[in-house]
């Protein structure tokens, strides 16, 4: 469950650390007081945990979360409805163009602009001509030993 989540852990202990010390825990406190209007420390009192974890489990994939909307910061608003209706207006364009013959630009389908991916360069790199030279070293060494024995 825990690790569903992204944190590593199970059990209460897993929760825990994922209401206190997750990357969305101030979203999953909102959700908590918003929604059952309790704080953290009621969970265990007021709901057992494992209420709390299939409501966490289960909050609505939609905007009206904070934990979604954490989650998912560049598309939560882009949710079925939506989705439903930027395919409608793929096929009403598409269906347009078609009977046009085909003139024009052909239509695209909408979709929300994600950010792209950052390449991280890695730290402590050798160069590979570096682990050339220290391969060709060895291989020296392995085959003067072989020839002086």
């Amino acid at each position: 469950m825990a690790q569903r989540l992204g944190h590593v852990g199970g059990g209460i202990f897993g929760l825990r650390q994922v209401l206190d010390n997750g990357p969305h825990s101030g979203a999953i406190h909102t959700d908590l007081l918003e929604r059952l209007g309790l704080h953290a420390e009621n969970i265990g009192e007021w709901i057992s945990w494992i209420q709390f974890r299939d409501w966490l489990e289960n909050l609505p994939p939609a905007g009206e979360s904070a934990y979604f909307r954490a989650r998912y910061p560049y598309d939560w608003w882009y949710d079925m409805p939506t989705r439903l209706q930027s395919w409608q207006l793929f096929a009403m364009q598409g269906a347009n163009w078609q009977r046009g013959g085909g003139k024009g630009k052909k239509p695209t389908i909408f979709e929300p602009a994600y950010p792209k991916p950052q390449r991280v360069k890695p730290q402590n790199v050798i160069p590979i001509e570096q682990i050339k030279d220290q391969l060709a070293e060895r291989r020296a060494r392995a085959q003067s030993r072989v020839q002086g024995q």
